[in-house]
């Protein structure tokens, strides 16, 4: 009897070792939105078509169209068109391929990594002037943050070791760069998991990688405070395991890729929504979104929302009350979901 019960205390401290294992891969909670409102289009025959990304401020919605080379400005409350900024063109006064925006103060700041300059308007659309001097520095691709006096925040280039770079826009030799590079001994592909997109929480800056999968929260001195993988929680880690399985698959046939599974990601007050892809099989979908609370020292995931009234979304936004995304199939709309 003794052996058997030595078998079953070290059977059961095995089966406990597993089972805490278990717990600390948590299948987050999953909550499904409502829309409360939508629309397809900005004006009586002007239709939204690629909306690259978007954001809130005071009120109001900033929507990048880079098929139409505008940006939109529509009041938050009732989707109403307030005005446009900029138009199609090849002057410095016209926004080319505006991908990202932000608004501080009475001024939009729109980036153009195609005409590699940063473009300022009023928020009635009035253009101000035009500023190249950032893209002579080494920074890489993602969007941007504005810290007031002059000064951004990018993701650093690939070439650099480190992951994020502060530059001022008129002494741009003068970088601050911090955060390190994980994929740095890697190939040109596994390099593109190395890209930021960067936003601010208080004086802190957040980081999120949509193909490295991971979260960074940086102090202001560039010092790590914590980092979120995605493989941590259920759904984000099955769609991890999928999207390297295609990897595996097309670099089989003799095609280089990189499967992305975050599509967009947007911060506002102490929550990082991020939008991520849903593969089964050969069917891929986009209308779930991972909510992680990044105030405190770490990162903690809190729930999923499903989005409803479309399967295929491209960018989202928030505010206090709602949550904002624009959705490609199978209608192309505008979606005003309450939190």
């Amino acid at each position: 009897m003794r052996p058997l019960g030595l078998f079953a205390f070290i059977a059961g401290g095995i089966g406990l070792l597993f089972s805490c294992a278990r717990k600390q891969e948590r299948d987050l909670p999953e909550v499904s939105l409502k829309e409360e409102m939508s629309i397809d289009a900005f004006s009586d025959s002007t239709y939204f078509s690629d909306v690259w990304s978007m954001v809130e401020a005071d009120g109001d919605l900033y929507l990048c169209e880079i098929r139409r080379r505008q940006i939109v400005r529509l009041d938050a409350h009732t989707l109403s068109l307030r005005n446009t900024v900029g138009e199609s063109g090849e002057g410095p006064e016209n926004t080319f391929y505006v991908q990202y925006v932000q608004v501080w103060g009475d001024t939009v700041l729109a980036a153009d990594p195609v005409k590699q300059r940063m473009q300022y308007f009023d928020r009635q659309g009035h253009y101000l002037y035009s500023d190249d001097r950032f893209f002579e520095r080494p920074i890489g691709g993602g969007n941007f943050v504005y810290l007031g006096n002059g000064r951004f925040v990018f993701s650093a280039s690939l070439k650099r070791p480190e992951a994020v770079v502060e530059i001022d826009r008129v002494d741009t030799a003068s970088c601050r760069y911090f955060g390190r590079k994980r994929y740095v001994d890697g190939d040109w592909l596994e390099a593109r998991k190395d890209n930021r997109c960067i936003f601010r929480q208080g004086e802190n800056i957040v980081a999120y990688s949509n193909e490295g999968c991971f979260v960074e929260k940086y102090d202001p001195d560039g010092r790590l405070v914590d980092m979120y993988d995605f493989r941590q929680d259920q759904p984000l880690k099955g769609q991890i395991k999928r999207a390297e399985q295609k990897e595996e698959e097309e670099r089989a046939r003799g095609q280089a890729v990189v499967e992305t599974v975050a599509k967009e990601a947007y911060l506002y007050g102490d929550c990082l929504y991020v939008l991520f892809f849903d593969r089964e099989g050969e069917s891929v979908s986009c209308d779930r979104v991972l909510v992680l609370d990044v105030s405190g020292e770490k990162i903690i995931p809190k729930n999923v929302y499903r989005l409803t009234g479309g399967n295929f979304y491209v960018s989202l936004c928030a505010d206090d009350r709602y949550l904002y995304a624009f959705c490609c199939s199978p209608e192309v709309k505008i979606q005003k979901f309450p939190l």
